[in-house]
This record gives structure tokens, sequence and C-alpha cells, in this order.
């Protein structure tokens, strides 16, 4: 099973500052065979609005989610849909609320059943004087307080430790789970390990990142507790484009907080994963597509009126547009393999194009319409 691959973009602090200008957004996010890929939303802003996932791995399925913020550009809501039998549906939502700084205050999730929405539980957080969580209470359900957790931090305010506490077969909290982190003298994490407590703490899992001198993650391996590897990624960047210019891929569903940071946007991850027999096998690469942020705003992104249909296509793309006059085909690497008129309907000849993923992109005056298509 492929692991899900968005830990860069995602931003795991208590609130979101937009203020900045940013001269990036993260457009896509695919394999390079296609089994997953995911295409993101913005509003004026910059602030992630929505996010469409399709997964081919096993089941295929498509989840869409989507944010709601409040006035400072703190996540409220997350909501989660999914295609069941053909049809949307939706599946579960989350709620989240703030205090006076900004910072988290409780967690609430509601899942749908039978078609109606039952809470399923509670995080309280807690910060200390720098702003830093230092710990939560999770109450799950109708059982009444399920874990809690405490945090550890360096003079440089980076999370050293994590550790969580659960309710054990004597009825009293027993400690269940830790973290730790190690940083390098530029404060970026290069190990993290995690452990689980039977009668004393015993390591599950240990992932190692190596950096360049730009202080960018070239390696991930994720270990056994016997050191043998169970994953391995190996990362690209943009070396003209900084992470902190890229507008935040928001997660508020991730680990809080995340110690794993670059300092450019990163490209492209090449993948690996123990296959049944144990071996460490080449599975695929994974690809962020980024557009630029333009003076007047964010780009116009599959704009309603312009249709490009089929999708997937093997042959004959047709591109309808009342508007756009000329098409342009670009592939993964940015570059041009078809331009042509369109004159209200385009009929584009993509037989003698390699299979792959394309991006069709239509200008007029100073908008642009971007819509991306499966060559089969």
């Amino acid at each position: 099973m492929k692991k899900f691959l968005l830990s860069l973009m995602v931003i795991m602090t208590a609130t979101v500052s937009f203020s900045q200008n940013y001269t990036h957004y993260l457009n896509s996010w695919y394999s390079d065979d296609l089994m997953e890929s995911k295409e993101f939303s913005y509003d004026e802003n910059y602030r992630l609005i929505a996010d469409y996932w399709i997964d081919n791995v096993g089941e295929p399925i498509t989840v869409r989610d989507s944010l709601e913020y409040d006035a400072n550009g703190n996540v409220t809501k997350l909501s989660c849909h999914q295609i069941l039998n053909g049809s949307w549906i939706y599946a579960n939502y989350v709620e989240y609320t703030y205090n006076e700084l900004n910072q988290r205050l409780t967690r609430d999730n509601y899942n749908n059943f039978g078609g109606s929405f039952e809470h399923g539980g509670t995080y309280n957080y807690q910060y200390d004087e720098n702003g830093n969580l230092v710990h939560y209470d999770m109450y799950f359900g109708t059982w009444g307080l399920f874990e809690t957790a405490d945090y550890t931090y360096d003079v440089n305010n980076n999370c050293t430790l994590i550790i969580s506490y659960s309710e054990g077969f004597s009825g009293e909290f027993e400690p269940s789970n830790m973290v730790e982190y190690t940083y390098n003298i530029d404060g970026f994490l290069v190990e993290e390990k995690s452990y689980y407590y039977y009668n004393g703490w015993i390591l599950s899992t240990h992932i190692v990142y190596t950096r360049d001198e730009n202080n960018n993650i070239t390696v991930e391996e994720n270990l056994d507790q016997y050191g043998s590897v169970l994953e391995r990624h190996e990362y690209e960047y943009d070396m003209n484009i900084l992470f902190d210019e890229v507008a935040p891929y928001v997660n508020p569903e991730g680990q809080l907080p995340n110690p794993e940071r670059t300092v450019n946007a990163r490209t492209k991850d090449k993948f690996w994963t123990v296959d049944n027999g144990g071996t460490l096998t080449y599975v695929c690469d994974y690809y962020y597509y980024y557009k630029e942020i333009e003076d007047d705003g964010v780009e116009e992104n599959l704009a309603g009126n312009v249709n490009v249909f089929p999708n997937p296509v093997k042959d004959i793309l047709t591109v309808e547009t009342s508007e756009y006059q000329d098409v342009m085909i670009f592939d993964v690497t940015g570059r041009c393999v078809i331009e042509q008129p369109v004159n209200g309907v385009a009929n584009i000849d993509m037989s003698q194009v390699a299979k792959g993923i394309y991006f069709v992109s239509m200008k007029v005056e100073d908008r642009t319409a971007t819509r991306k298509i499966v060559v089969e």
C-alpha cells in the first residue's frame, strides 16, 4: 500500500497566517503510474478551500475535502466527502475552536451513520507562555477521558519529546506511546524515534532524515525496531522556490506540532516500500506541480466556461470555450507539446502523445484557465 505523501506541505501550527506575499501555490500532486492524484482549490487569499483525492490502489475511491476559516485565517471546519456506490456522500466533519491568541482550544469530530451525524470525540489543548502546545486531553464518545499527551521543547522551541497516556488494565492511566525528535545545529529535524510501552519503553519505528547543505531532506528512511528499512523516499526540490513562499497546504488533522521542515519546495518523491517477501522495492515517483501566483490573484483553475473532454483521452481531445482563443498542452516537465487555436471548439489529436499526465492551458488577456488531463 502506498503512503499518502504530503507531509512537506502540511502546516501543523495551531493557526496559519496569510499576511505574507506568496509566490506559488501547490496545484496538484500525483504518482507517475496514475494510481493516485490530488488537486487543490484556493480562494482569493490563497487559502486552501478544497482538495480532491483520487486513489486507484485497491478499491478505487474518490475523496473530496473542504475547509472553512474564521476572520483570522484559522480553520474552523473540515468536511470530508467520498463517492459510495457512484454517489457523493457527506462522510464526516471536524470542528475547531480557538482562543484570542489563535491557538486551537478544541477539536470535535462527527461521523455520518445512517444519514445522521454522531459526535465521536473531543480534544482539549493547552499551551505554554511561548505558545507551544504542551498538553492535550482526548475524550472518546461516551467513554470519557481516553488519552492524554505531554510535549517537551528545547530552548529553540523545537519539540523534542511527546509522551501519550491511556487507561491500562488496572483502570489507571499509564504511558502508552512516546516519540523522540533530534535536530541538527540549524534546528532541522534529522531523527525521529517512536516507542510503545510494555514494562518499559520499546522502540517500534525509527525515521532518519538526510539533509543537504541547504537543509532540504534528500533521503527519508523509515526503519523497524531492528534497523531494517521499511520505506525509503528520495526527494528533489525546485531551488528557485522557497518553501516559505508557497501558500501553505493546510491539514488541520496533522500531528501537532510538525517538526519536519525544508527550505525549498519539494517537486519529486521517489518511493520504495517493503514487498510481501520483505524486499525493499521501488513503487513509483510522486510529483508536486506548482503554479506561480500573478499580481491580479490566483489563476482561474477549472474555469466554468471551458469544457475539456474526454478525460482520460486516447485519441481526440475536444476543447470548448467561447472566451479563450488559443490552447497549449504541457507535459509534467513544463514542455509545450501542442499549441492550437480554439475558435469556439478545438479537436486536438493526442494519439501521437506519450501516455501520462498533461496540463491544458488557455489564456486570454490577464486570465488563465488550466485543466489536468490523462492520456491513455
